[in-house]
């Protein structure tokens, strides 16, 4: 047997115990956050490695038993659901649970909405948020978000430098990024040709 194909078996029985181990969790209830957060692994990389090494019919199979799994499972406080812990039952009818997300936030939730989310609104935001910090648009720096306006969506001002002056000016990114604005009023003459 050849080094190379030596090789390709090693990654080959990898490839079909790291597809065992992503059934063994959907099996056992976890969502695709919980893999993610276990294994490191986004959802979209788990069907490419279950597609890989052919077992797809399992991972089908495993997520009808871990939804079975979860119907009979009785939350407890300490139990995980992606980002947020549950801290104890706040009230019987309606079945409500208090649990804390990663950034401190404590919220009442339904059972349905516990299983289906990871984490509270602000935290979803955030991961979705791109980062501009750093860019270059014409004369404007981006370095950071600004505080939220009221009525306005996260990430709709950051705080830029004018490259022509050093001044911090909050601008709305769209601007910067599709050149709308390109420097600040008092440089607007000086290099805007």
């Amino acid at each position: 047997m050849t080094r190379t194909s030596s090789r390709s078996s090693q990654t080959a029985t990898a490839l079909v115990d790291r597809a065992k181990q992503i059934i063994s969790y959907r099996t056992a209830g976890y969502s695709w956050s919980d893999i993610r957060a276990e294994l490191g692994i986004s959802k979209q990389r788990c069907h490419q490695i279950l597609q890989e090494a052919n077992m797809q019919d399992a991972l089908r199979e495993a997520t009808v038993q871990g939804k079975i799994v979860n119907a009979k499972r009785k939350l407890q406080p300490g139990d995980r659901f992606g980002n947020r812990v549950i801290l104890r039952l706040a009230s019987v009818e309606p079945e409500l649970w208090l649990a804390r997300c990663k950034c401190g936030l404590e919220q009442e939730l339904r059972r349905d909405r516990l299983e289906t989310t990871t984490e509270c609104f602000e935290c979803a935001i955030k991961a979705r948020q791109t980062d501009y910090s750093g860019e270059v648009h014409h004369w404007w720096k981006v370095i950071e978000p600004a505080p939220q306006r009221p009525g306005q969506s996260r990430g709709f001002y950051w705080r830029c430098e004018c490259l022509g002056c050093g001044k911090i000016y909050e601008r709305q990114i769209g601007h910067v990024r599709s050149g709308r604005t390109k420097s600040c009023v008092h440089c607007k003459g000086k290099f805007e040709h």
